[in-house]
Formats: structure tokens, sequence, C-alpha cells
């Protein structure tokens, strides 16, 4: 992230004027919060992943109440409403902005990418991992392992609690199987270091096991790449480093995401693995699991599973280069932004 936004998001944020809509309790008061906010001090930044009802319910007050100010965000589609009176900021992408300058910094310790894999070599079908609290990724996953195609899989996830699951919103966990508990598991099998009231994996935000992490994905076919809340088909299209670490790694990595978070990717230049086989809308659980089971079959059990892996070798080497290119790209568009707001703020 370029100096002046890191300036004024360490300046905001010891403001306490960050908001972050996607985890709350009680939407409404946060988002009525937001506008008090923006109200009495003409600026806010909105981080993480925005739903377009949520917006709409933002901007629909800020016009109501003629306020005025400047708004940042991390994405806005382009087609969302903009309020006409607001300074916006948008395309920060903060969260994969500073991930890529931390693996910049520690780039020479990386593991190297793997370009000739060997089918008969590779010991897992795919690589798929969540935290806690984030319950579509873990009905997935949990679904994936009830069918059996996560059988070969190397995955990892928080605890499942029965209690949890009979309260969740999603409409996913009214299947009975879905919402029998199962153990926190680790991809590696080493214990889960666990922190917080809410008990969150933290191996994947953890800067000094991103090794750990790039070597287990190098043991699968393929990496599933998905966010928090990748269900939610409304959603703005900001990212975390979830969707990008198969990109760093070297392997063919099949996306679960929005339609913005797709299109954001194919502009940066990154493509997926999927060819084609993924369906929609987003909400289409099923036909993800039946995607991901073709895919599966596909490169453990058919005999052209080395060609379709040698197909992969130039997709995940542009991937890679996207990756490295795309630090410089986001600074720009942060400069660009930065000249919106650097004599008002």
């Amino acid at each position: 992230m370029i100096t002046e936004f890191k300036d004024l998001i360490k300046e905001l944020s010891d403001r306490s004027c960050i908001f972050t809509w996607e985890a709350a309790d009680g939407l409404g008061s946060v988002i009525d919060s937001s506008v008090e906010f923006f109200k009495k001090n003409k600026a806010i930044f909105i981080t993480h992943l925005i739903r377009k009802s949520w917006w709409d319910t933002f901007v629909s007050k800020i016009i109501a109440q003629d306020l005025t100010g400047v708004i940042i965000v991390d994405h806005l589609p382009d087609t969302w409403t903009r309020p006409n009176n607001c300074v916006l900021v948008d395309n920060l992408q903060s969260v994969i902005s500073k991930n890529l300058a931390n693996w910049s910094d520690c780039k020479k310790f990386l593991l190297p990418m793997q370009f000739k894999r060997r089918i008969d070599q590779i010991e897992f079908s795919f690589f798929s991992s969540c935290g806690s609290g984030e319950f579509a990724r873990l009905l997935f996953s949990r679904y994936l392992e009830l069918l059996g195609i996560a059988d070969r899989a190397l995955i990892s996830r928080a605890e499942i609690k029965e209690s949890v699951l009979s309260v969740a919103p999603d409409p996913w966990a009214v299947n009975a199987h879905l919402s029998k508990p199962a153990t926190v598991k680790r991809f590696d099998n080493r214990p889960v270091l666990m922190m917080g009231a809410n008990k969150k994996m933290v191996w994947q935000y953890s800067p000094e096991e991103h090794n750990d992490v790039i070597a287990a994905m190098q043991r699968c076919r393929f990496a599933l790449s998905f966010d928090n809340n990748f269900s939610w088909g409304d959603g703005s299209g900001f990212m975390t480093e979830k969707m990008f670490f198969p990109f760093l790694t070297g392997v063919p990595c099949i996306w679960l995401a929005n339609e913005h978070k797709k299109n954001l990717l194919k502009n940066w230049g990154f493509r997926d693995s999927s060819d084609g086989l993924l369906v929609g809308p987003v909400d289409n659980l099923h036909g993800w699991v039946a995607a991901i089971s073709v895919l599966e079959r596909l490169v453990m059990d058919s005999p052209s599973s080395q060609d379709w892996q040698d197909t992969q070798g130039e997709r995940v080497y542009n991937n890679y280069k996207s990756l490295w290119q795309l630090g410089d790209r986001l600074n720009e568009l942060q400069w660009q932004q930065w000249q919106k707001i650097k004599d008002i703020i």
C-alpha cells in the first residue's frame, strides 16, 4: 500500500473510524453507527466485503440527510450507487495489498514453485482450508467430506458444533447430515493454534507459517481458492490472501467466488483451472460440488491425469507473474485515488 494511504489508514484507525460490516452482529445498528460517524467526522473507511443491500441502505441514509465527506472502501462494483455529494475512494484492497508487501519482503525465503509436476508424485487430490465463524466455508468443506469427495484431499477446518449449526442462518445448515458436529482439523495434523473468544484458527494468517501452507498445497493436484462468505453473490470484490495463496504456491486453483471477484481476478490477469466446469449462480452449492467431483476424478483416476496437469503449467506460471505485478498495479490505483482526496483530508 502506498505510504500516503498507510498513514491515512493509521490515522483513521487511531480515531476508531474503521468499520467492518461483514462480521457484524446487529447489522442495522452498525450501518446506523456508520452513518452517524460519517455525519460527525466527514470521513469513514468501510473495510472488507460489502453486500449490495447493505451499501444501498447506507447510501440512502447518506442521501436522505444530505451528508458530504470522504467514503473509503476496499472495493465497490462500478454498477453500484454512488452518493453524489461525497468523494468515494475505492479499489484500496487493503488486506491483499498488505499481504503482497509482506510476501515481497520475504520472497527469498518462500518455497520455490513446481512447474513440471508429476501426477504420480502428488499425494493428495485438492487443498481446502477455512477458519471458524465462516459458515459457508465450513459447511461446504463438511459437504465434500460427507459425499466422500474429500477422502483424498488435504483439508483444514475449525470445529463444527451442532449447537452452532442449528441456529446458523445459512440455508445449507437445515440438512441433517450437514448439522452433525465435526472436530477441528488442521491440514498437516499438527496441534491447531486457537485464539480469541471465538477460537479462530490462525495458521493461515501467520507469516512465519506461510511456507507450511505452500508446502501443503504443493502436495495436492489443485487448490480450492475461496474467501469468507463466498456464497454471497451480491458481495463486492474485496480480496484476502486466501484467494491468492495458490498463485503464490504455483498449483492449479479453482475459484469459488462471486462474479465481482472472478471478473476482478481476470482483469488483473489471473486464470483459474475449472475451464468453465463451475456453474452459477454462486449459491448453487450442488453445482460446485459436482464440478469439484469431476475435477477430482480427472486429476486422480483418469489416464489423462498427467495431460491435465501438464496443461496447467503455463496457467500457474502466468498467475505467479501476475501476482508480483499486482502490487505495483494496486499502488498505482491507490495513488490515483489519493489524488482525489489529498487536499481535503
